[in-house]
């Protein structure tokens, strides 16, 4: 399997403009699965625009029905999501809606990505559902610049050894260079999500390139 790097567009005022920015990232050539997570409202826009695979950045734990207001898992289908974050930790959740959520995706084939801050975390996760990644990432490096790769080593490396056989690992916070991708393999991780470091980047395009042109 390819390593997975997510772009995650967040409601950043440099992601208004989501479909110039998902082709900038499409045109990145690379080893990598690129995946883009626009705003909600941009998925059908982004997905018509590009190739690469599209996320959504949330989800709720209901289907269609009278659910004012909700993200439902057959709606970001519909608008061309073929998997979703869920649990970030700008938008965090109950445990019973990640089981529940996990478990509608899994009904749909869309990709779960729960997000996790701690071992104990993905321990908990993991004794509730089995989604298809699991990303840890520490909340108190989100939007900086010192990596999660680099500050908590040891913490993924235990992370990887809870997560297998039963999920895979990604990891994210304050990974803005190649090292950073580089390390988080090295440490087993399936790949990364990256946010501020691309899409906040003067070049969006050739952050990108130099995260993943050593892969």
């Amino acid at each position: 399997m390819k390593p997975l790097v997510i772009i995650n567009f967040k409601a950043y005022v440099e992601a208004q403009g989501a479909i110039e920015l998902a082709l900038k990232c499409e045109e990145v050539d690379s080893n990598a699965e690129i995946i883009v997570a626009p705003a909600i409202s941009d998925l059908s826009l982004v997905r018509t625009a590009v190739h690469i695979p599209v996320f959504s950045q949330h989800v709720d734990d209901v289907e269609a029905g009278a659910y004012t207001g909700h993200v439902t898992v057959s709606s970001i289908q519909a608008h061309g999501a073929v998997g979703t974050l869920i649990n970030h930790s700008e938008r965090p959740v109950s445990l019973e809606h990640i089981r529940n959520a996990v478990k509608l995706c899994k009904e749909k084939k869309l990709i779960s990505v729960v997000c996790a801050p701690s071992p104990d975390a993905i321990r908990t996760v993991l004794g509730a559902c089995a989604p298809d990644f699991i990303a840890y990432e520490p909340p108190e490096l989100i939007g900086g610049n010192v990596s999660v790769t680099s500050a908590k080593t040891e913490i993924i490396r235990k992370a990887v050894d809870i997560v297998k056989e039963r999920s895979k690992l990604l990891c994210g916070a304050g990974i803005k260079t190649g090292k950073d991708v580089r390390m988080a393999l090295k440490l087993g991780c399936a790949g990364v999500l990256v946010a501020s470091g691309v899409v906040k980047a003067e070049d969006p395009k050739k952050a990108l390139t130099d995260l993943v042109k050593a892969l």
